[in-house]
């Protein structure tokens, strides 16, 4: 069965043990036995690091809308364009830029999308959840809308890349379709 997982860690309870976790949900916390699991499927953007092109759009001290001056709505709007568009298949981040730059009428330069992605956060104590489960046999995957050029960016701030083989990662580009919404867990 699967399980959206907005955060796993140690259970902190009474029956704390190795083979004992919580997965967090917002403000659920559900006890899991991890015994009782084959593999477990993280997503990244929003839930163990930033959504990037939300971040380095819209962060209020770095993001592009305020380096740039651009109206938020009309910036929305175009982030949401484009991510439809590039989450669904390979492309380099120069093509996304100039389309950006096309549908805005102004292009950031490359000091100032660096700038918005030092914004995006990541919750690095990520590693030791993964190392954990891989200790104990357990299978780890990355499920992921992101882009092909963004998501090797979530992956380093995280220090995870070095964790996962290329067949632990599936995107939405590699399969050619987003998932849903509201994540239910699986595409």
């Amino acid at each position: 069965l699967p399980v959206h997982v907005g955060s796993i860690r140690p259970f902190q309870g009474p029956r704390t043990s190795v083979e004992t976790f919580a997965i967090i949900q917002g403000d659920v916390v559900i006890e899991c036995d991890l015994n009782r699991l084959d593999a477990v499927c993280f997503d990244i953007g929003g839930v163990i690091a930033a959504d990037f092109w939300e971040t380095i759009y819209f962060d209020q001290e770095k993001g592009i809308a305020k380096q740039l001056g651009l109206d938020k709505r009309m910036l929305h709007d175009v982030g949401i364009k484009l991510w439809q568009k590039y989450s669904v298949d390979k492309f380099e981040e120069e093509a996304y830029w100039e389309e950006f730059a096309g549908l805005v009428g102004r292009q950031p330069s490359s000091d100032q999308v660096g700038e918005a992605e030092t914004a995006v956060w990541a919750d690095t104590t990520f590693v030791e959840t993964i190392v954990m489960l891989k200790d104990l046999n357990k299978k780890v995957y990355i499920v992921s809308d992101n882009t092909t050029f963004w998501l090797p960016k979530q992956l380093k701030k995280l220090n995870a890349a070095a964790l996962f083989d290329d067949n632990e990662i599936v995107t939405s580009s590699q399969i050619k379709k987003r998932k849903k919404t509201k994540p239910r867990g699986s595409y």
